[in-house]
């Protein structure tokens, strides 16, 4: 089968946006965890979208927030993929299995990551275009990961890794137990905690991160900001 070229999966592995189903962001009311995921999502389905190359791409969701995505978040070149997150091994399986055999080179951002820019996305894409095969990882400040890029599919690796919790030197570990030629990005951000919403405040500050949050994503997050400025201190 001919292969397309390139693909990128926006990785949710919770629940983000069904508030009968969330765990509270630190020191967050439920409804504000959601709009922090909103916004996360929204800013990463932007910075997608903005790019001019023929990318397809698909949003990965866990089954009950299918209720809670507008009637217009997918089009023909951007698909939903609902399944049980809770059943991990079978939800990223199920995903990879179905699309990764159809595309040359696959991008997973996770859908909490943020500094990631349309440059980004290129010269990841440019790298898993060579012949050999080749894993390009985003690392977080903090130890985490946040995207993964694969132009082969190896189940044996994925199998190993623990989605929920991918430590950078965890992954670094398991990647390199295969033959692959391996590039890492950095100075990218994962939102899991308090400390990381801190740290968000400050980068979102800085008038470079308009190039991977516009205009209208800084406010849904200074609207945060405002209504927290007590847990910024």
């Amino acid at each position: 089968m001919m292969k397309s070229d390139s693909i990128i999966y926006l990785l949710s592995l919770a629940p983000k946006l069904n508030i009968n189903n969330l765990s509270s962001f630190e020191g967050f009311t439920i409804n504000d965890t959601s709009l922090l995921n909103e916004a996360l999502i929204s800013n990463n389905k932007e910075i997608i979208l903005s790019l001019k190359e023929d990318y397809s791409s698909v949003f990965a969701f866990d089954n009950i927030d299918l209720d809670y995505i507008p009637a217009d978040f997918f089009n023909e070149r951007m698909f939903g993929f609902f399944s049980d997150t809770l059943n991990q091994a079978n939800y990223i399986k199920s995903l990879f299995e179905k699309y990764s055999n159809r595309y040359a080179n696959n991008l997973i951002i996770f859908s909490n990551a943020i500094g990631i820019k349309s440059t980004d996305i290129l010269q990841i894409f440019n790298l898993l275009a060579k012949d050999d095969e080749n894993i390009v990882i985003g690392k977080a400040a903090n130890n985490r990961v946040t995207f993964l890029g694969f132009n082969s599919f190896n189940l044996e690796l994925f199998e190993k890794i623990n989605w929920n919790k991918l430590e950078y030197e965890r992954l670094l570990q398991q990647v390199n137990q295969h033959e692959n030629f391996l590039h890492v990005m950095d100075n990218f951000f994962i939102i899991e905690n308090l400390n990381d919403f801190r740290t968000l405040y400050i980068e979102l500050s800085k008038k470079e991160s308009l190039s991977y949050c516009g205009q209208s994503m800084h406010e849904k997050f200074t609207h945060l900001f405002i209504e927290y400025k007590e847990l910024l201190k």
